[in-house]
């Protein structure tokens, strides 16, 4: 590592920042360009300028160490300066302590202390680490960066933050070579142009494939207007960030203020304002519920605007009373959509082979009794979410009973 009366220090450089785990990622390839330029001894790229206000050193001591009091290390684009450095030839180690700034283009890191070891190839950044790169802030306790295995680590709490978006994890690896990050322990990642937060126990992200892999009870929170939110988990969780698109697997669960679903596997498309359930699906609220084979539920300004299960569908209902029992529905058919245009369920559309039963409520049984009716399609109309009136088209049938109180036969 030869000098030449000034200095320089280890390339640590960053790289554009898109979002906070880019961020990582560009991190990462400080070291790479700092063990590129670490050639043998005597050749130009490895030339370390070092100027300092006091340096003094011996050839002659077993680890032949220069000590540099308020030094600034040059190597190439790169600029590091501290209080002071330790320079051990033989060891072919560099230490720079108190108050580190590391200057790369518009790249700024501070640290308490840095230190670089050519023979392993380490380069580790420790004390209240800081990196800035435009408008992305990376901050932990400690950053190394493994030359040998293109991989670099962040610990202590790490924290990524750009103009919209924020991470947090016990720890965060990259790795260079598969341009992979890895975020693991506590996982806390904050869109606030999406209004969305996930939880995990470990994050993966591919930054050629744009896509992200959570696993170790993921739970993503979709945050809405007026202080609603949906909350979205299962086993593991894929994101697809070209696509806007989040497929979850493994005993799902969705909820909603009141609405909640379940299924095998749930798939969320964001630009398609819809999510797809499969896999024994079921939704209900304190009120019915639906299932079928296949469940899908389209969104209006992230607000439920309608729900479809299909095929084998069936919808049961049953209104609240205030005195005795409240009127009950129950529909079966192909196809069953809900339709929710104020979150409220206002129509319901059975198509194929519709069948629809009604028993009334205590209030309504001695005005009447309770009926069946079939054909190709029903459709049933609600106000103050009570069933108002069912029209049957194609086909019809119907069985209809005289008033019978107390009657909940089928």
């Amino acid at each position: 590592m030869p000098f030449d009366g000034r200095r320089a220090g280890p390339a640590l450089a960053l790289t554009c920042i898109l979002s906070a785990v880019l961020a990582l990622a560009a991190l990462s390839s400080a070291p790479g360009r700092a063990a590129a330029q670490a050639v043998p001894t005597g050749a130009a790229d490895d030339t370390y300028h070092m100027t300092a206000d006091r340096l003094s050193g011996s050839a002659s001591s077993n680890d032949d160490v220069y000590t540099a009091i308020h030094v600034t290390v040059e190597h190439g684009p790169t600029t590091v300066t501290g209080d002071s450095a330790h320079v051990y030839r033989q060891r072919e180690q560099v230490e720079v302590m108190g108050n580190v700034k590391i200057v790369d283009g518009t790249t700024r890191m501070w640290g308490d202390e840095a230190t670089y070891d050519r023979k392993t190839r380490l380069a580790i950044l420790r004390g209240n680490v800081r990196i800035q790169e435009g408008s992305a802030r990376i901050t932990g306790r400690e950053a190394r960066f493994y030359r040998r295995e293109n991989r670099s680590v962040i610990t202590g709490r790490p924290e990524m933050q750009d103009s919209t978006r924020n991470l947090t994890a016990d720890q965060i690896e990259y790795d260079r070579a598969k341009d992979q990050v890895l975020a693991l322990g506590n996982v806390v990642a904050v869109d606030r142009a999406e209004s969305t937060t996930v939880h995990a126990g470990r994050v993966q992200y591919d930054r050629k494939q744009n896509y992200a892999w959570a696993s170790q009870g993921p739970a993503l929170t979709i945050e809405e207007s007026g202080g609603k939110s949906t909350h979205i988990r299962g086993l593991t969780m894929e994101f697809d960030n070209a696509k806007r698109r989040v497929v979850a697997m493994g005993d799902v669960r969705v909820e909603r203020e009141q609405l909640q679903a379940r299924g095998d596997r749930g798939e969320f498309y964001g630009d398609e304002n819809r999510a797809l359930l499969v896999g024994h699906p079921r939704a209900w609220d304190d009120e019915g519920e639906v299932q079928g084979d296949t469940l899908e539920i389209r969104f209006v300004q992230h607000r439920v605007a309608s729900v479809q299960v299909r095929p084998h569908a069936t919808v049961r209902y049953q209104a609240k009373a205030d005195h005795g029992r409240g009127e009950r529905n129950e529909a079966v058919g192909d196809t069953i959509t809900l339709f929710n245009p104020d979150e409220e369920t206002r129509r319901a559309v059975v198509v194929g082979h519709a069948r629809s039963s009604y028993w009334p409520g205590t209030a309504d049984s001695s005005q009447g009794g309770r009926n069946v009716s079939s054909g190709d399609s029903i459709i049933v109309e609600f106000a103050n979410g009570r069933a108002r009136r069912a029209t049957v088209v194609g086909r019809s049938d119907g069985t209809y009973y005289m008033a019978a109180e107390g009657d909940t036969s089928r």
